[in-house]
């Protein structure tokens, strides 16, 4: 039985878009068979019905805000990409990267079943459990990474669907007004219409780059609790049963580790008043020896304090979070 292994990110993209996203290839476009047949026609009646629907698919689907989330979700797979390069470029993890070690099997070769046993192996059981935590960091941005990607392609659909329509739009219009239609007081407007819209989309990227965060501090808190839960459970059990433990609750102390840390790197702008980057640094200090604390009764005690504090702080951040939302939006 391997306890090394990483149950995987539990976070399915950030700002995903709801269930009414088309399948790739069949995304549904503004220009429909109804409006294609008013764009053929010659007659002015049906040349401004057509721009009517037109505008009224453009100005539904600019209120998603494609550009936007392209642009947020870029600045998101950026720093993922950082991230992932950094736990790939790990030489003592990727040393044994395929190795699936089971530390039940290590405890029980190593005959650790005491604190004095536990006390001398202490340094090779760390290093053993940091590869585990390398290759556990590792999927969970793979994770993030493709979740990331899937939000860039579907987003990047709608821009090309949106700029098709603008074209349309601008090739209509001339069919309309004609000569009269590209005057230099229409390309001043034009210049203004796109520079108000650069604006927008960028005052909405920071608005996407929030609600991500705040997603990812509200799966942190609930990491964070599954694993203090965990590792209460942890005493007087059978010692395949207190490593399985032990293992899970590593595993979502650091995920929720990776997401609040991930959350205030994207945010850099932001002062935030609890996690900082020194208290998660000294969470992770503490899961090298997740595995040796467990034996050894005042270090058990201590990382219980280490942990619960994780939790007390990350709903503590969580609420502050919400509460900013609210500002925002009342």
């Amino acid at each position: 039985m391997s306890f090394m292994g990483c149950s995987g990110s539990r976070l399915s993209g950030d700002n995903c878009e709801d269930g009414s996203e088309q399948p790739e290839g069949k995304q549904a476009s503004i220009v429909n068979s109804k409006l294609e047949k008013l764009l053929r026609s010659k007659r002015p009646d049906d040349l401004l019905i057509a721009f009517i629907y037109l505008e009224k698919g453009i100005s539904d689907e600019e209120k998603e805000s494609p550009s936007s989330i392209y642009g947020e979700a870029l600045s998101r797979q950026q720093q993922i990409q950082v991230n992932m390069q950094l736990a790939c470029g790990d030489k003592d993890s990727n040393e044994f990267f395929s190795e699936e070690c089971s530390i039940y099997d290590l405890f029980v070769d190593l005959g650790i079943k005491s604190p004095k046993t536990a006390a001398e192996h202490e340094e090779f059981v760390a290093r053993i459990n940091r590869r585990a935590l390398n290759r556990n960091a590792i999927k969970i941005w793979q994770k993030m990474f493709r979740d990331v990607e899937d939000q860039i392609n579907r987003s990047s659909r709608r821009i090309k669907i949106l700029q098709s329509a603008y074209q349309q739009q601008e090739e209509l219009l001339g069919r309309i007004f004609g000569k009269a239609y590209e005057s230099e007081t229409e390309k001043i407007l034009e210049k203004e219409l796109d520079r108000m819209r650069y604006y927008r989309d960028m005052l909405y990227i920071g608005v996407l780059q929030w609600e991500a965060c705040l997603k990812r501090i509200e799966m942190a808190t609930y990491l964070a609790k599954e694993g203090v839960s965990s590792w209460r459970l942890i005493r007087n059990q059978s010692l395949e049963k207190m490593l399985k433990l032990t293992t899970m609750a590593r595993d979502c102390l650091q995920e929720a580790i990776i997401l609040i840390q991930s959350s205030e790197e994207l945010l850099s702008d932001v002062q935030f008043p609890y996690c900082t980057t020194r208290e998660l640094r000294g969470v992770m200090q503490a899961l090298d020896y997740v595995f040796t604390d467990i034996f050894i009764e005042e270090r058990y005690l201590h990382a219980t304090e280490v942990y619960r504090n994780l939790l007390q702080r990350s709903i503590l951040l969580d609420g502050w979070m919400k509460e900013r939302s609210s500002v925002r939006h009342s």
